[in-house]
Parts: C-alpha cells; structure tokens; sequence
C-alpha cells in the first residue's frame, strides 16, 4: 500500500535547509514559481523534521492553492 504524498511550499531561500534524502522531490525536479520565489516539494509518510515549521498540503489542496494564489498561479 503507497503512503500518501504531501507537498509543502518553501521559500526558495530556505532551499540549503532541505535534506533531499528525506523527501520525493529531487534538486533536479524542483518546481519553482515564476517569480523563483517559492519553491514546492513533496514526500510520503510522515513528515521529515525539518519540514515542521511548513504547512502542509494533501494533493487537492495544493491544487487548489497553485490554482487560486496569484503567486503561485504561473508554476
């Protein structure tokens, strides 16, 4: 049985706090904002700790949130 994935939008400038092993998205995959201010990253399972302080997004909810903020609207 997969794990649900989640997702989190982190500030671009938080990007050396990320421990890439602990988490799906990959450097190479990440998906930045068109301004390259946000930046979106997802794993399974539970929540890696340094991914505490973020809001945490199921995959209906991120669409929603991509879709509706104008900040995130141009991925």
């Amino acid at each position: 049985m997969n794990k649900p994935k989640y997702y989190i939008i982190i500030n671009t400038s938080d990007i050396d706090t990320v421990d890439f092993s602990e988490i799906s998205t990959k450097p190479s995959g990440l998906r930045k904002n068109k301004s390259g201010t946000k930046c979106l990253l997802s794993y399974r399972g539970r929540r890696p700790g340094f991914l505490k302080k973020y809001k945490e997004y199921t995959h209906s909810e991120i669409l929603k949130k991509i879709n509706s903020n104008s900040i995130f609207n141009k991925w």
